[in-house]
């Protein structure tokens, strides 16, 4: 016996410290861990973007949309064919906008030119003004930098840029394609996930406790992506009536645009903002008439954005303004104009994801209001 005790104790590890991660870990070395991981995880993501951003996509329109393909269960009808009718119908709309709305922008973005040198007309006070203060700058740039002699000139070879721009168009129609079968995937095939997942967990408690924080989760996520989703047409159609009304050109255009872009907190608005204030300003002759749309968005924006959506979403599911921003940098320097659209969105998921997990909880709590 004792030598059967000695010969189990010497296969026994030696050195039970190399285990990467333990209770005795030193936490600046768990941090470290951890940055690492999450240095390679945000280099994945940024590298492989053209795939994950429709997988991303996909995810956000499946939470969107999975309550009216279960809707359509109750009535009896086959999940995959709710979920291509539904698919049918948000596609149709998609069609019908891109149809109406592709003319008076196409129009617009070809009198871009003409539009940039009638503003250039009506503002030149306050373009000369801007010129001074340019030419003043490189003057002193010019001094403090001293006498340079000129460097050799660099030829830049490429495929020009109506090769750059085919090479997007293809990238964005692959996008797009990859994005609508995987969500007609996801929503065809729903509940198989949850299935699986609820298969591989060992114990029947751990299985509850699972289905009930995805159930809690997509429900979150649908609810205030709806939410959201309806608070953005309405103030778009709104926009669009007042424009109508106001006699503003294109106005379907312009409210469109406004729908679209309040996806994008603070930074949209100012862009619908200064674009209604640049078209006004060429379509009336008055400054008092060209500034009446420009404020008239501005009160509806206003009154939506700090009475209308705060009073719908309630506190429970409002993000900090703080972290909004910093989402909206981070995301859209991630994933460019796309990545700026769901920030919002995706921050809302983390904030739901946490709130969910009880140990995370205190997280969750940072991110709101």
């Amino acid at each position: 016996m004792p030598q059967q005790e000695n010969a189990t104790q010497d296969i026994r590890p030696a050195h039970p410290r190399y285990v990467l991660v333990g209770p005795e870990t030193p936490l600046i070395w768990r941090l470290a861990l951890a940055s690492v991981i999450l240095i390679t995880l945000l280099t994945a993501i940024y590298v492989a973007r053209t795939v994950v951003l429709p997988i991303v996509l996909a995810l956000l329109f499946s939470f969107l949309l999975s309550p009216i393909v279960r809707f359509l269960e109750g009535f009896h009808i086959p999940t995959p064919l709710g979920a291509a009718l539904v698919m049918a119908t948000l596609v149709g709309l998609a069609g019908t906008a891109l149809v109406v709305l592709a003319e008076p922008a196409s129009q617009w973005v070809s009198r871009a030119p003409e539009v940039a040198s009638e503003l250039r007309l009506r503002l030149h006070g306050v373009m000369e003004v801007f010129r001074r203060l340019s030419e003043s700058t490189r003057l002193v740039e010019r001094i403090a930098s001293g006498p340079s002699a000129a460097g050799p000139t660099v030829d830049i070879q490429g495929g020009g840029l109506r090769g750059f721009l085919l090479g997007r168009t293809w990238e964005f129609v692959a996008g797009l394609l990859m994005m609508l079968f995987l969500l007609y995937f996801l929503l065809a095939t729903g509940h198989m996930f949850l299935r699986r997942l609820v298969t591989v967990i060992p114990r029947f408690g751990d299985k509850r406790r699972a289905v009930v924080m995805v159930r809690h989760m997509e429900r979150e996520v649908s609810h205030y992506l709806f939410t959201v989703g309806v608070i953005n047409t309405v103030l778009g159609v709104v926009v669009g009536l007042v424009m109508h009304v106001l006699e503003m050109p294109n106005p379907l255009l312009w409210g469109a645009m406004a729908g679209l872009l309040n996806f994008v907190p603070y930074l949209g608005p100012m862009v619908t903002l200064v674009v209604l204030t640049a078209v006004s300003v060429l379509s009336f002759d008055t400054l008092t008439a060209a500034l009446m749309r420009p404020a008239a968005f501005l009160v509806l924006t206003t009154l939506e954005g700090q009475l209308l959506t705060p009073l719908i979403l309630g506190a429970r599911l409002m993000l900090n303004p703080v972290v909004i921003f910093v989402s909206l940098i981070f995301w859209g320097w991630l994933w460019g104009i796309v990545g700026a659209l769901i920030a919002v969105p995706l921050t809302m998921i983390i904030k739901i994801l946490l709130d969910a997990i009880p140990s995370l909880r205190a997280a969750g709590a940072l991110l709101s209001r």
